[in-house]
């Protein structure tokens, strides 16, 4: 009897998530979760200045390392029984792209931090003598 999985992926602000569904019957066969490395580490943070940046590889990574854990804990060959994946997110995090696309730190893993992933709750870059960004950075 073949199976029939889908993988459910939920990137979250420290870390992201994957499960595999059973179709069939609804149940979880495999999950897994892994933290953004370099964003735990605070690599690109600097609360002082009111920054917190997210470096773009910790996305690829840990959704790639998540991914296949949760298929390992699904059992063997359970990749070949995935007929879907959906993902989500809870927030946005804007990253600087070129014009091709490709986020500008994509290869490296040391980046200057005006090139990585702008946090959605970052209000560093936003200036208290400019009225109606105050008012609404403010939350009013």
């Amino acid at each position: 009897m073949d199976k029939d999985y889908v993988i459910g992926i939920d990137f979250g602000s420290d870390s992201v998530r994957a499960v595999v569904i059973d179709i069939k019957d609804g149940s979880t066969v495999g999950s897994d979760f892994c933290e953004y490395r370099r964003w735990m580490q605070k690599l690109y943070c600097d609360a002082s200045k009111n920054m917190f940046r997210q470096h773009p590889l910790d996305y690829l990574e840990s959704f790639e390392a998540c991914v296949k854990g949760a298929l390992k804990n699904a059992g063997e060959n359970a990749g070949k029984y995935v007929r879907g994946i959906g993902v989500d997110a809870t927030g946005s995090t804007p990253c600087p792209v070129d014009r091709n696309h490709i986020s500008a730190p994509y290869e490296s893993s040391d980046v200057d931090p005006r090139e990585s992933g702008i946090y959605y709750s970052e209000r560093g870059s936003q200036c208290a003598s400019d009225p109606a960004v105050f008012t609404v950075g403010a939350g009013h």
